[in-house]
């Protein structure tokens, strides 16, 4: 049977921690090593994960100055024993099926990298989903893409679902010297993951709902403040830059569409909160966007949109209120 190693950066999430651990320990796949990482906490999170390895000795602890999830996700990367890696975040949770299931498909249709749904919930529909409460059962819908149909997932189908490492099971060697960009302070899984695209991968995609990512209070307060900050963006402009250059058109499209509603919803919320320099900064950025060769490809009535919200905010929000109707 092989190892899967589970890799879970920490950062001070003693109220979550538990039941994450637990929803791995409760894996009906034993064969696994669950590496810990830990950021740096100032909590009681690595006393919980400490009494828990006394528990389940597939529990290993490493410990690490504050550097951030990359350089977490690196550390449990290189200290990976298994032919199968398995990232998950310290405040998620996953069912019981689940890494059996992305190990027997990867096994089965021999794909590098196997996958499932991710289901946002909230703090009382996990206590359900502990208690049996929620629906579980196997919907058996896979679905499988080469490598130039990956492409296309990540891209245009799938983009959704392959934004984000967590839920995510590559084979370790497929992985290779490859690494998250410590230097990328938002976008970093996406980045990884679009490397990791464009070496040429075969996917397995698991149609169910196995893997549930939380959102709390302090999840929801933390992005308002990354869609505040100019680096929001890099990962977004790296993609539509690389596949513009590489004349994949269709899928810079995408990405360019995808920036500029980025943009919006961060002036917007730098104006509802009296942002005066950042919405300055962002203005200068659409500035320098519009005069991007993609921005002249998109539908007249989006390149209206875009320019309204930056340079005619009370027009977009008189819009976007649907008080009247502009388009």
């Amino acid at each position: 049977m092989e190892k899967v190693s589970i890799i879970i950066p920490v950062y001070n999430e003693e109220s979550y921690i538990m039941q994450s651990l637990e929803s791995v320990m409760n894996q009906t796949y034993r064969n696994l090593e669950i590496i810990v990482i830990d950021d740096g906490s100032t909590d009681q999170s690595m006393q919980i994960c400490n009494e828990l390895s006394l528990i389940d000795e597939r529990i290993n602890i490493y410990h690490q100055k504050n550097s951030g999830v990359s350089s977490a996700r690196n550390r449990g990367i290189d200290t990976a024993t298994g032919e199968y890696i398995f990232f998950m975040d310290g405040d998620d949770v996953i069912h019981p099926f689940l890494i059996e299931h992305l190990v027997s498909q990867m096994k089965e249709y021999h794909v590098e990298w196997a996958m499932c749904k991710c289901k946002k919930v909230t703090n009382y529909q996990i206590e359900c989903i502990f208690n049996g409460a929620l629906e579980n059962e196997e919907k058996n819908k896979i679905f499988i893409a080469n490598p130039t149909e990956a492409e296309e997932w990540f891209h245009l189908k799938y983009s959704e679902e392959l934004s984000g490492i967590g839920g995510k099971m590559l084979l370790r060697k497929f992985i290779g010297e490859m690494r998250f960009d410590r230097k990328m302070i938002y976008g970093e899984d996406t980045l990884l993951l679009y490397y990791l695209i464009c070496k040429g991968v075969n996917i397995v995609f698991f149609d169910v709902e196995w893997y549930y990512y939380r959102q709390h209070l302090s999840s929801t307060t933390h992005f308002e403040k990354v869609k505040m900050d100019e680096k929001y963006f890099d990962c977004t402009r790296i993609i539509r830059n690389s596949e513009y250059e590489k004349n994949q058109i269709a899928f810079a499209l995408y990405w360019e569409k995808w920036l500029l509603k980025q943009m919006e919803k961060s002036f917007v919320l730098m104006k509802q909160n009296n942002k005066k320099r950042k919405c300055i900064v962002l203005r200068n950025m659409a500035i320098i966007e519009r005069k991007h060769p993609l921005f002249h490809k998109l539908k007249l009535r989006r390149k209206i949109q875009f320019l309204i919200c930056f340079f005619a905010y009370p027009l977009f929000k008189i819009q976007s209120q649907g008080i009247r109707k502009f388009f």
